[in-house]
């Protein structure tokens, strides 16, 4: 008697599922539309300087004075055909061990100052964020807008700390600029 009651429960149970599933079957509506979509977007440009690859290699530490002296690697950053800002980031990719075979040769970045600056404005004067040789983590440099039909100018310049000690000295440290954008 018990185990009929439990299968008499069990089946309605299951067929009270089945109705639910066959009345939302029934009432669900959906319609594709006939409206046209067009998602239009700015042309960005970048253009870098030199080859693109930014390089320090048996450097000296030195003083600030001395490191903002030196020559910039200077890239300009373009928007055009858009109506809307566009946001950007910019990292700085350390790409040391994927150019040399050796890892032990490699300056890490806790030892290189940099000064960034933008339409002839400096933005920042600082250390590289710290990444280890293991990590690869992209460091960001600078996040900012620009306006439809525009250009950002900027100088980076990347010396070793004059703080480093003999054992950041005789290093190599190869970079490249990455772009990454999202229209706003």
């Amino acid at each position: 008697m018990k185990k009929q009651k439990i299968f008499i429960m069990g089946v309605i149970f299951v067929s009270f599922i089945l109705v639910l599933m066959v009345s939302f079957a029934l009432f669900s509506y959906s319609q594709t539309g006939s409206y046209e979509n067009k998602i239009t977007t700015a042309t960005i440009k970048f253009d870098f300087s030199e080859d693109g690859t930014i390089n320090l290699t048996n450097t000296i530490p030195t003083e600030d004075s001395v490191g903002l002296a030196q020559s910039a690697y200077t890239f300009t950053v373009t928007t055009s055909g858009g109506t809307v800002p566009l946001t950007y980031k910019l990292y700085l990719d350390d790409i040391t061990k994927s150019v040399t075979s050796s890892t032990s040769s490699a300056l890490a970045t806790k030892y290189i100052r940099y000064e960034l600056k933008k339409n002839g404005s400096r933005i920042a004067l600082a250390n590289l964020p710290t990444t280890t040789l293991l990590s690869n983590s992209p460091m960001l440099l600078h996040t900012a807008t620009i306006q439809a039909n525009s250009t950002d100018k900027y100088e980076l310049r990347l010396w070793l700390d004059y703080d480093a000690g003999n054992d950041a000295q005789s290093r190599k440290f190869q970079g490249q600029i990455r772009l990454v954008a999202n229209q706003t």
